[in-house]
C-alpha cells in the first residue's frame, strides 16, 4: 500500500515557519486566514468523503497509531432496527399513540429552546422548560495525539 504523505514536516516546524515568515514580512497573515479556512474546508470534505472507508478499515486492522497519532472507530449513539419482532412492533404502536400527546409538550419545550428560557403557558398555567440539544450518531472514527 502506497504512503499518503499530506504533510512532510512536523507541525511544529510549519507553525515556526509561517510565523517566522509573517515576522518578517514574507507573508501576508491575512492570506494565512484565508488558507487556514481552506485547510480547513479541505478537512472537512476529506473526513465526510473518506469516514467510511476509514472506518471499513478500523473494523478490519483495529485502532492504529501512526505519525504520532492514534485512530480508533467509535460510535456516537447507536440506532438499531427492531421492527421484525412481532411484540416489539405491538409496543411500538402504543408508543407512537403516546408520542402523539406528548407533541404538542415538544413544540412548547423546543420554542423555550429557540427562545433561550423556560416559557410559561397562559392558557393551562404551565411553565415548560427548554429543551436540550441531543444529536444523532453513528459509526466514525476518532483521532487522537499520542502521548510522548
Amino acid at each position: 500500500m502506497n504512503n499518503l504523505i499530506l504533510i512532510n514536516k512536523s507541525t511544529d516546524s510549519i507553525v515556526e515557519s509561517v510565523i517566522n515568515g509573517i515576522e518578517e514580512g514574507n507573508i501576508n497573515p491575512i492570506e494565512v486566514a484565508a488558507q487556514l479556512k481552506r485547510l480547513e474546508d479541505l478537512h472537512k470534505t476529506l473526513k465526510t468523503k473518506c469516514t467510511d472507508y476509514i472506518v471499513d478499515e478500523l473494523y478490519t486492522s483495529g485502532a492504529s497509531d501512526m505519525i504520532g497519532y492514534r485512530v480508533e472507530k467509535f460510535t456516537t449513539g447507536e440506532r438499531l432496527d427492531y421492527s421484525s419482532n412481532e411484540d416489539w412492533s405491538a409496543y411500538q404502536a402504543v408508543i407512537e399513540e403516546m408520542k402523539a400527546k406528548q407533541l404538542p409538550i415538544e413544540q412548547k419545550m423546543k420554542a423555550a429552546y429557540k427562545n433561550g428560557c423556560s416559557m410559561f403557558d397562559e392558557e393551562t398555567g404551565e411553565t415548560f422548560s427548554h429543551a436540550k440539544y441531543k444529536s444523532g450518531g453513528k459509526d466514525t472514527f476518532k483521532v487522537t495525539k499520542c502521548k510522548k
